[in-house]
C-alpha cells in the first residue's frame, strides 16, 4: 500500500470517527431533554440532528440501547482513571471509595440525572433494554472483586460473608444510591452521600 492509500484509508478512518461521535453526541442531547422519554425518542430524530443517514446509525449501533451502552463504557474507562490516582499502598476500603467517588462524580457532573434516569428507565421498563446496570462483565464488577479480594487477604474485611456476596452487595447498594438520587430527582448531593454512605458500610466489613 503507498503512501496515497495510506493517506485515503486514514481520511476514512477520521470521517468514520466523526460520524460516529456526531451520531453519539446527537443521541445522548436528544436523551438529556427532561421533556422527552427514551422511548419517544425515534432513530430517524437522532440522525436528523446528527445529519447522517439512518444507515449510518446501523453502521455504528443496533439500537438506541447501544449508544447508552457506549455512554457506560465510558464510565468503566473513568474508573481505570480514578483508581489510577491510588497510591500502591492504598487500603481496599480506600479503593471502593475513590470508585464510588468515580461512579458517583460521573452520574451527577458528566452524564446527568436525566441520562441516569433513561438508563434505569431503559433498564427497567421491557425485555428489549440491553443489560447494563448488572452486567457482572462491566469493569465495575472486576474492580470491585480485586478490592474486596485484597480487603479479605490482609484481614482489612472480618465479615463472615463471602467475596461474592459482598460484592454483590455493594454493587446493589451503588445502583440503590443512585436510583434513589433519581427518585429524589438530583435533590441532594450524590457525590458526598456516596462518600457517607459506602463509609458506614466498609466500617462494617
Amino acid at each position: 500500500m503507498n503512501n496515497l492509500e495510506d493517506s485515503k484509508l486514514n481520511k476514512r478512518s477520521l470521517q468514520a470517527l466523526e460520524t460516529k461521535k456526531r451520531i453519539y453526541e446527537s443521541a445522548m442531547e436528544l436523551f438529556s431533554d427532561p421533556k422527552r422519554s427514551f422511548d419517544d425518542i425515534t432513530i430517524d430524530e437522532i440522525t436528523s440532528l446528527a445529519n447522517v443517514s439512518k444507515g449510518s446509525f446501523y453502521t455504528y449501533y443496533e439500537s438506541k440501547e447501544m449508544v447508552l451502552v457506549e455512554h457506560f463504557e465510558q464510565i468503566d474507562e473513568y474508573y481505570k482513571f480514578v483508581l489510577g490516582k491510588l497510591p500502591e499502598n492504598a487500603s481496599a476500603s480506600q479503593g471502593i471509595l475513590t470508585m464510588i467517588y468515580g461512579m458517583t462524580e460521573y452520574c451527577q457532573n458528566i452524564s446527568g440525572i436525566q441520562i441516569i434516569k433513561i438508563v434505569y428507565s431503559s433498564q427497567i421498563s421491557g425485555s428489549k433494554s440491553v443489560r447494563i446496570l448488572n452486567n457482572r462483565d462491566r469493569a465495575l464488577y472486576k474492580h470491585m472483586d480485586e478490592l474486596i479480594s485484597k480487603g479479605l487477604e490482609t484481614k482489612e474485611f472480618t465479615t463472615v460473608l463471602d467475596k461474592d456476596c459482598i460484592v454483590e452487595y455493594l454493587t446493589r447498594s451503588a445502583r440503590g444510591l443512585i436510583y434513589d438520587w433519581c427518585l429524589y430527582d438530583g435533590d441532594f448531593n450524590l457525590i458526598d452521600e456516596g462518600q457517607k454512605y459506602f463509609s458506614l458500610i466498609l466500617d462494617n466489613l
